[in-house]
């Protein structure tokens, strides 16, 4: 890990939470705990990038393995020099024209090896998540038709014959369940950083990772506030205000991770009831009795009715499955809403995933969709408040089109009032002064998360320009309204 100005952290270990950081000193959003640089990393699954760089590129191949490489430096440099041997052997072949540059990461990580001091830290992360750790046997990596075609690649096509099987099973399932994606030119790759592994998984996250420079360095930041002994979390999956708990459990098991945070182990989700299905019987909320029991039965919070946990997946899956056709002069997420308004809360993740289609479309821009827009991202923006909480991606991209919505609805109010229109459609100036009021808020919000994306060499694109763009144009129209409504 690379230095800092005063250290925010420590590693504590435990047999509930195995090794993990927790805060030494209060901290506010935005605060930075720590940056480091990758030990690890790899295209993973992309293709037409450089294997080291991870930029783009259109041809280039290393004169030795063949394998891309965007020029000298990256062909000379020291991660590629160490494994071009291994991959001289390692062609595309059979009916799969693409190079095996999915078991990547795992070839660099066991060729740390070479690198006694870094090699015992990466062994110290065995089992490092406590009991979120799925432990597999060794029947579950024969089962397992991607450990066994890494297990060709290693042994068969690079050559590292001397790997032993619970080796390979260990560098397997840590890549699996403690990698980090990087995010390279708008790209995803993942990175294993021997620290950032370490941040307890949580559904509820209280940080925010942003990744700069030509090396991918991790910087880390709060998000929230996160209080002097608390555990520094972060969710290995995006989109948590779109899904509910089932899948999300679903597919953080596929990364061997077992996640018992009080987002996952709580029946309403902090409150939202974002996984809720409603009761037959009465205005109930059927809930699961055991949410981290994928069988576990639901029952209403009401009258005590109970479902199978059966009947609740497959009712969710016929819906999501079901192909609707919206009525004239309705929209789809109308008619979703009102086609499953018995089944579904308002909260429920397969409304807000609707919702959010519909936010985020740039289509008509006429005042009443508008309004109807900036209602659907109000409502997102505060299932985003208690799920994606401060600082987030996800929270930011949110208030940037919903100050966008607001912008586009005073704008077009303007230009109803400029050419002497006159309509029962048309909002009050009292409205259009709340308009400006929250799109100025979401904006200044916004600016205060991109911030954290920007490297203080200017080498990396943000939304920080953009953000700015909009607050002083939105100024200025706030100015001509004012001198507007003065000539009124």
């Amino acid at each position: 890990m690379d230095g800092l100005n005063q250290v925010q952290f420590r590693i504590v270990e435990n047999e509930q939470d195995g090794r993990h950081l927790v805060a030494i000193r209060d901290l506010s959003p935005g605060d930075l705990i720590f940056n480091e640089s990758p030990t690890a990393f790899s295209p993973g699954v992309a293709e037409g990038v450089c294997i080291v760089c991870l930029r783009r590129i259109e041809a280039g191949v290393c004169s030795k393995c063949w394998w891309p490489v965007c020029g000298e430096r990256c062909k000379e440099s020291t991660v590629h020099q160490e494994e071009c041997r291994y991959l001289a052997s390692c062609l595309a072949s059979g009916e799969d024209s693409s190079l095996p540059t999915r078991h990547l990461l795992v070839l660099r990580c066991l060729l740390l090896k070479n690198n006694p001091r870094v090699w015992d830290r990466v062994l110290r992360l065995r089992g490092h998540h406590g009991m979120q750790s799925l432990i597999q046997k060794d029947e579950d990596f024969i089962m397992d038709p991607y450990y066994r075609d890494l297990a060709m690649f290693i042994r068969n096509d690079c050559g590292l014959t001397n790997v032993a099987s619970d080796e390979l099973a260990m560098v397997y399932t840590l890549v699996t369940s403690s990698s980090l994606n990087m995010a390279v030119e708008g790209r995803e790759f993942p990175g294993l950083y021997l620290t950032g592994a370490l941040l307890t998984q949580s559904c509820i996250q209280n940080t925010r990772c942003v990744f700069k420079g030509r090396d991918n360095k991790l910087f880390l930041y709060a998000a929230t506030d996160i209080k002097k002994g608390e555990k520094i979390t972060h969710s290995r999956l995006k989109n948590l205000v779109h899904t509910g708990t089932i899948e999300r459990r679903r597919v953080l098991k596929e990364m061997f991770v077992d996640c018992y945070c009080p987002r996952c182990s709580g029946q309403s989700e902090m409150g939202t009831h974002v996984s809720a299905v409603l009761c037959q019987r009465c205005e109930g909320m059927c809930l699961p009795q055991n949410p981290t029991d994928q069988d576990s039965p639901w029952q209403c919070a009401g009258c005590g009715a109970g479902v199978s946990a059966d009947f609740v997946n497959t009712l969710l899956l016929s819906i999501q499955e079901e192909e609707l056709q919206a009525e004239e002069g309705m929209s789809k997420l109308e008619a979703f809403t009102e086609k499953n308004k018995r089944i579904l809360p308002a909260n429920h993740y397969l409304i807000t995933s609707e919702k959010a289609k519909f936010f985020l479309q740039f289509n008509a821009t006429d005042s009443a969709t508008t309004v109807t827009k900036i209602q659907a991202g109000k409502e997102i923006l505060q299932l985003a408040d208690s799920l994606e909480p401060g600082l987030s991606l996800h929270r930011e991209s949110i208030l940037i089109h919903l100050g966008t919505c607001l912008q586009i609805l005073v704008g077009n109010e303007m230009m109803r009032i400029y050419s002497g229109a006159d309509d029962d459609e048309t909002l009050s100036d009292q409205e259009i002064f709340a308009a400006f009021r929250d799109a100025n808020i979401c904006f200044k919000q916004a600016l205060a998360s991109a911030v954290l994306e920007e490297a203080l060499d200017g080498s990396k694109k943000t939304a920080t320009g953009k953000i700015r763009e909009s607050l002083s144009m939105l100024e200025d129209m706030k100015r001509d309204f004012d001198n507007m409504d003065a000539n009124a």
